[in-house]
């Protein structure tokens, strides 16, 4: 069974996300120095961009499914409901914990986080459910690992 485990555009991405998160949260004449201010100015913009392709990729689906709108048991509805509440109340949780990171480190200590948990999560599939990965990919895994080495020292 072969994965394929590319994720340095998403890293990419989120570290320039960081980067600029934690220059806005360092200019003290902003006042953006608290994580839940600037959730505040960020997520309409996120919503805003994120919205259209929600709609896109999963709008009919979801309105015409059984499991959301168009559902015959109250207790599949409230089950989905609860879970997609669990859901966003985690990752809200998860974003004040990103920004408070940020503003006492740096994104480039997040950034690295984030790589960690990649290689954790490319460990645990290769240990427990015996995930191929190619010498490319392998490569790619001696090369972050070096490079987290080298920031910690």
């Amino acid at each position: 069974m072969s994965t394929a485990l590319d994720f340095g555009h998403i890293l990419q991405l989120s570290g320039i996300r960081w980067t600029l998160s934690q220059l806005i949260m360092q200019k003290s004449k902003l006042g953006l120095s608290n994580p839940l201010d600037m959730i505040y100015h960020v997520q309409p913009v996120m919503i805003i961009v994120l919205l259209p392709f929600a709609v896109a990729f999963e709008g009919l689906k979801m309105s015409s499914s059984l499991a959301v709108f168009r559902y015959e048991d109250i207790g599949l509805f409230l089950t989905t409901i609860i879970r997609v509440v669990t859901g966003g109340l985690i990752a809200f949780f998860m974003e004040v914990a990103e920004y408070l990171l940020v503003s006492y480190t740096s994104g480039l200590t997040l950034s690295v986080a984030g790589i960690v948990k990649e290689i954790l999560s490319l460990g645990l599939a290769i240990a427990i459910e015996k995930t191929d990965i190619s010498p490319v990919n392998a490569v790619g895994l001696v090369v972050c690992m070096a490079g987290i080495t080298l920031h910690v020292v």
